[in-house]
């Protein structure tokens, strides 16, 4: 699998429309209100697992 970073590049307003997506989304879903820092600190957590189980694939 190749990811290419160039394709997943956001503009600082792209990035934040973003998290006010995944913040509405997560209060309609379970009805609780979480902060940006919160949704930076999954969203690197999965990069980092998935990071990870790319590198034992190889």
């Amino acid at each position: 699998m190749r990811i290419d970073l160039d394709e997943i590049d956001l503009t600082k307003a792209e990035s934040k429309a973003a998290y006010e997506e995944i913040k509405e989304y997560v209060l309609e879903k379970y009805g609780l209100k979480v902060s940006q820092l919160y949704i930076a600190q999954v969203k690197r957590k999965i990069l980092h697992i998935h990071l990870n189980q790319l590198s034992i694939m190889f």
